[in-house]
């Protein structure tokens, strides 16, 4: 640092002495502050945030920064009227800074009112995984439940993060089904082993009744072991009426 700035840096800082030494009777009272603050603002010199209560300011940089500390100390999920009530200013500052947060910050999400944290959503995905390894089958619908988070979103995480952090399987014909690769592999020796029984066409309801399948698991895994030949026969007819007509039941009535 040059001479002639050591020299400005001791005068202001022994102006400030000065000011911290002086009387009360030379201090700015509080309402000369509340002016002097209205006027820069007025001029657009600085920019304020006014608490609810009036008796405070807050500099946008630093609602952020608020917004961002509590948001870790709630573990990643916090309610947009709960950091209103919190931060202690408008609810319309708060969102209108959440917006722009959104914009910067790839990691956060903003969720039927809820601010979220990509880590709390990748907590989310391993209680998902561990839960799922516990029962076996899990339905999106309970898992929103549980969240308290949309269907749609949640099986978006799902998707995301099944083969990584999930380790199981959406079913193929509906998505809001979830289950472990062994449960999987289980029902799918039970469905073989019960459809390559059946010799005379059998209506589905009565084979999912008595196996106890969940039925749009027996129609995903039907369809990928028929296409493998490896369960011989198909499936006729709509709705709750659908049968399971055999092959053998087909070669038997055209040779007779």
């Amino acid at each position: 640092m040059a001479k002639s700035d050591m020299d400005v840096v001791a005068q202001l800082m022994q102006e400030l002495a000065q000011v911290q030494q002086s009387s009360t009777a030379n201090r700015l009272s509080e309402r000369n502050c509340v002016e002097l603050v209205a006027q820069l603002v007025e001029r657009n010199y600085i920019e304020v945030i006014h608490t609810c209560d009036g008796r405070d300011y807050i500099h946008p940089k630093q609602l952020e920064r608020d917004i961002r500390d509590e948001l870790i100390v709630q573990k990643g999920r916090v309610n947009l009227v709960d950091l209103q009530q919190v931060i202690n200013v408008d609810l319309s500052h708060v969102e209108t800074c959440v917006h722009m947060m959104l914009k910067q910050d790839g990691r956060l999400v903003l969720i039927q009112g809820d601010l979220l944290h990509r880590d709390y959503l990748d907590r989310v995905a391993e209680e998902i995984n561990e839960t799922l390894q516990a029962a076996g089958q899990l339905t999106v619908n309970e898992l929103g439940k549980s969240f308290s988070l949309p269907n749609d979103f949640l099986l978006s995480l799902i998707e995301s993060s099944i083969g990584s952090v999930i380790k199981g399987q959406l079913d193929r014909f509906d998505r809001g089904k979830l289950f472990t690769d062994s449960y999987v592999a289980r029902r799918k020796a039970g469905i073989r082993g019960a459809f390559s029984a059946i010799m005379r066409p059998t209506p589905v309801s009565a084979i999912l009744k008595r196996f106890g399948f969940e039925e749009q698991l027996v129609y995903s895994v039907l369809t990928e072991l028929t296409a493998e030949g490896r369960v011989m026969g198909h499936i006729q007819g709509r709705q709750d009426r659908k049968m399971f007509v055999p092959d053998i039941f087909i070669r038997t009535q055209n040779n007779t």
